[in-house]
């Protein structure tokens, strides 16, 4: 069993063949890690404790079929996705779930900058940009934007929505230049 420590948050990772195995295997380790923060006098919130079944996207699990896992004599839920460190993960390893979630904070953001236009220079609409949409944008893409073109289409109209506000051109103005003449790179 791997452990990922981050603050108060701890995922255990286990890898198995089997069904059976791997479910007995996580319940003994979980045995082991309750005992663990007992005598470490701390607490497992076990209502936040949940499992994620990470399995091909082709592969179907009958939910009767799957064991209990158990913690404080506490059955776990199963979750189908789960927010991990700021990034949804679920159980086929899409990202569409953590792409929209980004896309609507990303949404946000460029309409408060559209608002303010007017009153800001391009300069300081830049500067915005690169503090409150880039992060979104830069954060664990490596592992979320890495799939189709197709799914991140909408936050790449978003970039170029936002770059012509930035610019205060046209809605259906090219942005190819206008991005080469922010000195910003596309999703």
């Amino acid at each position: 069993m791997n452990l990922i420590l981050f603050a108060d948050d701890t995922s255990a990772f286990l890898v198995g063949m089997n069904f059976m195995d791997l479910f007995n295997c996580m319940n003994q380790e979980l045995e082991q890690l309750s005992m663990w923060f007992h005598v470490n006098l701390l607490s497992l919130n076990v209502k936040k404790s949940n499992y994620v079944l990470f399995k091909t996207r082709g592969k179907r699990v009958v939910e009767s079929s799957i064991p209990i896992i158990k913690i404080d004599n506490t059955q776990l839920c199963r979750a189908t996705n789960v927010k991990f460190l700021g990034v949804i993960i679920n159980e086929n390893l899409s990202w569409h779930m953590h792409i929209e979630l980004v896309t609507n904070k990303v949404s946000k953001v460029i309409g408060i900058i559209s608002k303010v236009k007017w009153l800001l220079p391009a300069s300081t609409l830049k500067l915005l940009y690169t503090a409150l949409v880039l992060p979104y944008l830069n954060y664990c893409n490596v592992v979320w934007a890495g799939g189709y073109r197709t799914k991140l289409k909408p936050l790449l109209l978003l970039q170029k929505r936002a770059v012509r506000v930035i610019c205060g051109v046209h809605y259906l103005t090219k942005s190819a230049s206008l991005f080469k003449s922010l000195k910003l790179l596309t999703i």
